[in-house]
């Protein structure tokens, strides 16, 4: 088995053997050595997982909302677990594709090797807890992404033989990234920083006098951010920077026995888990639902001080905090406020994840969607909710700004904007090609690129640089792509304006909108087709598709000829980004907010 990539030399000494390469720079490594190799989706594929785990989805949520009831009397709060649902899922979906790939390789190998040019130790398993702080954030954080760890994926296969091997020249040196110079002038240092402090700045109401309505900002950032300039005489609070410590938690015997009725009800039903839920559920019962009735007393007190006329989510209640502040927030009859984050996966593609996190079926809040289509598709989806299309403030600002006159210009050369992969994150199984047809995407792109001589940048997914840096030099140069640059550190909305054409590798993206919105030719470079069928028509009209390299080519081709024409479409920007009425979204959401809030207080008098 072979993790990460190494001196091609190194690999071929094995070469005798079945070599299973784990992620794309183990492919890579192999496919420079020469040697054949099988691929994690060669022994459990994307489609076992999705049916195998979207199964066991329906009995996790019949078991969490059990337990919850149990807990409801002990600590006051009826959904403790099922506030954090999301996340159990997300770590649950990563563990249950690792526990049927060990299986499958227990199956097939009698003595599995470990080959790996990384430092990193498999023995050390480190603790898994949280601190009051964090409180619901990091009670997963020793367990995401298990099979990206090989601490994690060795334990599942019991400690097998580990051999190191040679790393490559460029792992031993410092990794140096080229950024196109127009992104200097585009984006500020800090600039998601830059971009909320810019939405508080320019309303002197953040600032305002005590007396004055209070929004809580529970949730920040992204189009919270940005709508702080559109409401006015209101102060904005962030209730959790005044939190203070936690030390009180629930020490009852009858409490425990509860959770342990959860952990009996889920290694019943997959009891090759057993192990990893014990060390989680233990720590999630202990840092987190043990210590709600303190927090919420906390929380009491803050909505009798503030006196909130309303309460702000950027996305959605995700995580036990949250939830308990929207819990409490809804049994004082306070409106709530959350954001569609991009475009989810109700309109572009489909995974049963993120309903978890943006639809809380317990949560009375109105939902401020971006697109008319994202309206209808929810309410397709889940029935009546409190639904407006507002349109994306973000979208909106950047398509009106000057910005926008860079879209014309023309540098000459195309972006490529990487994904994020299943070795990092094994539940975007649900919405992404697994790795073998990735890697075939990468090595085919770049025999394209190389054919028409095209000058590529490869924009880099965000904290990747230093493993997907190597991996797309190494490509540009077995390939003879000359002119090669990375993007990284940069939002892709930010630089993409600048280019001829623009080539997106995976559907799952915040980025969809903006390519509504970009008037240059947008490639999506797909082999599964994931597009949902509600929107196939609208998408296929409005972007070029690519389902394998033969049609990558022929566009491409067109490109080099200057036949490549952009597919812009006005109907489209109004359907799924903003309507094209001339009116702000951020003023249309501020208005509704006002008009809301003026009738819940009409009729709690």
């Amino acid at each position: 088995m072979l993790f990460g990539y190494s001196e091609p030399s190194a690999v071929r000494e094995w070469g005798r053997q079945e070599v299973l390469a784990f992620d794309l720079p183990a492919m890579q490594a192999c496919r420079a050595a020469g040697i054949p190799f099988l691929t994690p989706g060669d022994l459990f594929s994307a489609a076992q997982f999705r049916t195998s785990f979207g199964d066991a989805l329906v009995n996790l949520e019949t078991v969490f909302e059990a337990i919850d009831k149990k807990y409801a009397d002990e600590i006051g709060f009826p959904h403790a677990f099922k506030s954090n649902i999301y996340h159990f899922l997300c770590y649950l979906a990563e563990l249950h594709y690792m526990k049927g790939l060990a299986r499958a390789i227990k199956h097939r190998y009698s003595t599995p090797l470990i080959l790996t040019s990384r430092t990193e130790d498999i023995d050390d398993e480190g603790r898994i807890g949280m601190t009051a702080a964090g409180f619901g954030y990091r009670v997963f954080m020793k367990h995401d992404a298990p099979l990206y760890n090989m601490r994690h994926f060795a334990r599942a296969l019991g400690m097998p033989a580990l051999k190191r091997l040679r790393a490559p020249a460029d792992h031993r040196s410092r990794l140096r990234l080229r950024v196109p110079r127009h992104a200097y002038l585009l984006r500020p240092a800090n600039f998601d920083l830059f971009c909320e402090k810019l939405a508080t700045k320019a309303a002197p109401i953040f600032h305002a006098n005590r007396g004055q309505n209070v929004v809580w900002c529970v949730q920040d950032g992204f189009e919270v951010a940005r709508l702080k300039r559109y409401i006015r005489n209101c102060r904005f609070v962030d209730p959790m920077r005044d939190l203070g410590p936690i030390p009180d938690a629930i020490s009852r015997e009858g409490v425990r026995l509860k959770y342990r009725e959860l952990l009996d009800a889920l290694v019943q039903l997959y009891p090759e888990w057993q192990a990893e839920l014990t060390g989680l559920l233990d720590a999630y019962h202990r840092d987190v639902v043990a210590r709600m009735p303190a927090l919420a007393e906390q929380i009491a007190a803050q909505i009798e001080r503030h006196d909130p006329c309303c309460a702000l989510f950027s996305i959605g209640a995700g995580v036990p905090v949250e939830g308990l502040y929207a819990w409490m927030l809804n049994e004082r009859r306070i409106p709530i406020f959350t954001f569609q984050h991009g475009g989810s996966d109700n309109l572009y593609f489909s995974t049963p994840l993120n309903k978890y996190y943006e639809f809380s079926p317990y949560i009375e809040q109105t939902t401020i969607c971006v697109s008319k289509a994202e309206v209808d598709a929810r309410r397709r989806r889940y029935g009546d909710m409190s639904t407006v299309a507002a349109g994306g403030i973000r979208m909106f600002e950047w398509k009106t700004s000057r910005r926008r006159r860079r879209e014309r210009s023309s540098n000459g050369r195309l972006l490529y904007v990487q994904g994020r992969y299943p070795s990092e994150m094994w539940k975007n199984l649900f919405c992404v090609e697994d790795e073998s047809q990735i890697f075939a995407k990468h090595e085919q792109f770049f025999e394209k690129a190389s054919k028409y001589g095209l000058a590529v940048d490869i924009k880099l997914y965000p904290g990747t640089a230093k493993l997907y840096g190597p991996y797309f030099r190494r490509f540009a140069h077995r390939h003879g792509v000359e002119d090669f640059r990375l993007v990284t550190d940069i939002p892709a909305e930010v630089t993409a304006p600048a280019y001829d054409v623009v080539v997106v590798e995976y559907i799952a993206s915040a980025l969809n909108g903006f390519c509504m919105l970009l008037d240059k030719p947008v490639i999506y470079y797909l082999f599964d087709d994931l597009v949902k069928a509600d929107i196939a028509d609208d998408f296929y009209r409005r972007h070029y598709v690519a389902h394998h390299g033969d049609a990558l080519d022929a566009l491409l081709g067109q490109y080099r000829e200057g036949k490549l024409a952009s597919k812009y479409s006005w109907a489209c920007v109004d359907k799924y980004v903003y309507p094209v009425d001339g009116v702000n979204p951020g003023a249309r959401i501020a208005e509704f907010i006002k008009s809301s809030v003026a009738s819940w207080r009409d009729g709690a008098q």
